[in-house]
């Protein structure tokens, strides 16, 4: 006892200081995701205890369901909930504390009895989502009104449409409420559209299932989201009703628009994408409904049908085509459109393998349409083991976790898992860096500080608390 007392307190003068205990039992997931709490679970609750007068009103704006809705399980009996946290309240005045990343971070608090004792409980959210083991979005193919959903996956998947952004038909925000309604449906929908690729793509092709493929772009690292375009000094834009589109579509129009005008020293323009669900732009457009469409602004000169001479116009429109088309990007062209002849036979010099098509009825004689295709699906990634607080880094900061909250959320043999996995990384969700292992200074030292606490659990060291005894 004395020895261990010793080491975390030679720790303690490396690892920064944890916040003063604030709950009796500490949780941390992702913005993304559906984060479960199991008390019940925990080293620090005994078996057959009991749960009620479950207080959140410190998670006002966030959606909260417990195990009789989504298992079928009393939560009396389960003590397991599971938070949503709304990516809208994602500024500072809502509680947000990371702003510039997407979703809402932060931490709730919230209380409840176990066996009648008061409890207090915090849910630290961190930026990103989850891709694979816990956390990530299940399914057994869910669809609308099917009787067979399984509600938890279906939380799970409403959850992970609305942090990349995707609304239902008429834009309003999917419903987290484990009921696979027309609202889910019509988001998924158009996730589908966006995924599924090729020419003239839109909801209507899609199937409206949640199975391995589609759960598996759920859980990608490189899934789109929906958004609004930004202009910058590469582009402007001049939609107004269409001007969202996937990441990947984004993605595209940014550096293709970087490397346009390198070759002209044009800024581009941006004159339609999509509507912020999608479906509106049938209004104006019998494609445009998944966020994989671009119209490109063309100087005026070119609004006619060519006459065999390609003029100075002409010829930037061209190079422009030959810039995105040569991108590499998240999302790549998959096919030009447009109604001027000298503009679509130069394409076709420049890049014979891009797929073109000429538009006959001169409703392309204005703009450049491009189709945007999807990428490779990476598959999801899970969190690293012993990364405590989910930062992506098994670190010092994990050891402050186990430290305040040992007996209650962790056990002994979580400090082993943490020691063992120590120096790991990975990057920020999405991108595709190979795992680090190899550990700070600091980190290296408080290893070495720790080998006494591994030496002496193994001749036989006994927890303080039978409830945080644990076997390596």
């Amino acid at each position: 006892m004395v020895q261990r007392l010793r080491l975390l307190a030679l720790a303690a003068a490396i690892v920064p200081a944890p916040a003063a205990l604030a709950a009796d039992f500490g949780f941390f997931g992702r913005s993304g995701d559906a984060i479960e709490i199991n008390l019940a679970g925990l080293p620090g609750v005994s078996p057959g205890s009991t749960f009620s007068d479950l207080n959140l009103s410190s998670f006002t704006g966030h959606t909260v369901l417990t195990s009789d809705l989504l298992t079928a399980q009393p939560f009396a009996n389960s003590g397991r909930f599971w938070v949503f946290p709304n990516p809208a309240r994602n500024t500072a005045a809502l509680g947000d504390v990371n702003t510039t990343a997407r979703g809402f971070q932060g931490v709730l608090n919230g209380s409840l009895l176990v066996n009648g004792v008061s409890q207090t409980f915090s849910v630290t959210v961190q930026p990103g989502y989850t891709g694979a083991g816990a956390g990530s979005v299940g399914q057994s193919s869910e669809s609308q009104g099917r009787a067979a959903n399984n509600p938890l996956f279906v939380a799970q998947q409403q959850q992970r449409l609305r942090y990349f952004g995707f609304v239902s038909e008429g834009g309003a925000p999917v419903a987290v409420d484990a009921d696979f309604g027309a609202g889910t449906a019509t988001a998924l929908k158009t996730f589908q559209g966006a995924f599924i690729g090729g020419i003239n793509t839109t909801q209507a092709n899609a199937d409206g299932i949640i199975g391995p493929t589609t759960a598996g772009w759920l859980n990608a690292q490189n899934a789109p989201t929906f958004q609004k375009i930004v202009p910058t000094s590469a582009y402007t834009v001049s939609a107004v009703s269409e001007s969202y589109a996937t990441s990947w579509t984004l993605d595209l129009i940014a550096k293709g628009s970087i490397n346009a005008k390198a070759a002209t020293g044009i800024t581009q323009r941006i004159t339609a994408l999509s509507t912020v669900d999608g479906y509106g732009s049938s209004q104006w457009h019998s494609t445009h409904l998944v966020g994989t469409d671009i119209d490109l602004a063309t100087a005026a000169s070119t609004h006619n049908w060519g006459n065999g001479v390609t003029s100075t116009d002409e010829a930037n429109v061209i190079k422009h085509a030959v810039a995105f088309a040569d991108t590499v990007a998240s999302g790549h062209v998959i096919r030009f459109i447009t109604s001027n002849q000298d503009i679509y036979d130069g394409i076709h010099a420049a890049r014979p393998s891009v797929p073109l098509y000429y538009d006959t009825s001169g409703g392309h004689q204005d703009h450049l349409h491009i189709d945007v295709g999807p990428p490779t699906r990476v598959a999801g990634r899970t969190n690293l083991i012993g990364d405590f607080n989910l930062d992506d880094v098994v670190n010092a900061q994990d050891l402050a976790v186990w430290e305040q909250y040992v007996g209650a959320n962790f056990t002994g043999g979580d400090f082993l898992t943490w020691q063992r996995n120590f120096g790991r990384s990975q990057p920020v969700i999405g991108a595709e860096v190979a795992v680090q292992s190899i550990p700070e200074p600091s980190a290296a030292l408080l290893l070495a500080l720790a080998a006494p606490l591994l030496a002496t659990r193994r001749l036989g060291f006994q927890p303080d608390s039978p409830s945080a005894a644990s076997s390596p």
